[in-house]
């Protein structure tokens, strides 16, 4: 049974439900956000991880941001993800009519939910570039311990650049994945894992453009095959 960020977790029989918070457009959702899900699930100890699909990117100005295109970009979230029964694919930012993450998460903390689970931000390395173009970035790393898988190429540009230097002296060991919720923020961790992916949302929107049909859209089977993953 799913959480509802509005209620109480009733749903999970832990003490503490232990959620992973994975936001993005989702514009398309693809292989890479399963990957990444199921790597923090195993090494952060999760019970659930919410996929936030934003109505709304301003860093992204050639989104589509149609109530419909949102909705169908949630539908296809769920779809890709619906034999991974950790996933659980939100609305919430639109619901909440959230303008930005730093205001879903003050939002969010004003309900009892938010009390009673440890929450966790989940990024790939790609992302944490942008971070510092956030609203109020520096007073969300300060509410919410980060999980950062790499991406390549983007390393060095992560671990070097204005987030990682800032915050370096907060930086974990990767042994320390199943404590990071209970440490409390600013901590953060950087996990360089195995069978890394470079598929982007982004390079599937150009490849779509330029052919009309993307090659990496999700094929459950054969992820599963290639990975060695499994629900």
């Amino acid at each position: 049974m799913s959480l509802n960020p509005f209620l109480s977790p009733s749903g999970l029989s832990t003490a503490k439900p232990r959620i992973g918070l994975l936001g993005g457009s989702f514009n398309p959702p693809h292989k890479g956000h399963v990957h990444i899900s199921v790597l923090a699930y195993k090494y952060l100890a999760l019970d659930e991880v919410w996929w936030l699909v934003t109505p709304h990117n301003p860093l992204k100005q050639e989104m589509n941001k149609s109530l419909r295109a949102y909705q169908q970009r949630v539908d296809k979230a769920r779809q890709i993800s619906h034999t991974f029964p950790m996933i659980k694919v939100s609305m919430i930012e639109h619901q909440c009519r959230a303008r930005s993450t730093y205001e879903l998460v003050t939002l969010l903390q004003r309900y009892r939910c938010w009390c009673r689970c440890a929450y966790v931000f989940i990024m790939g390395a790609d992302v944490v570039r942008d971070v510092p173009l956030w609203h109020k970035w520096s007073l969300l790393v300060q509410r919410v311990p980060l999980a950062i898988f790499d991406r390549p190429p983007y390393t060095s540009s992560t671990l070097n650049g204005q987030f990682a230097h800032r915050y370096r002296r907060y930086r974990k060991p990767v042994r320390q994945g199943q404590q990071l919720l209970a440490m409390g923020p600013p901590s953060w961790i950087f996990f360089h894992t195995a069978g890394r992916t470079d598929i982007s949302s982004t390079h599937i929107r150009r490849e779509h453009r330029a052919s009309h049909e993307s090659s990496h859209e999700f094929s459950q089977g054969s992820f599963d095959a290639q990975k060695g993953i499994r629900p």
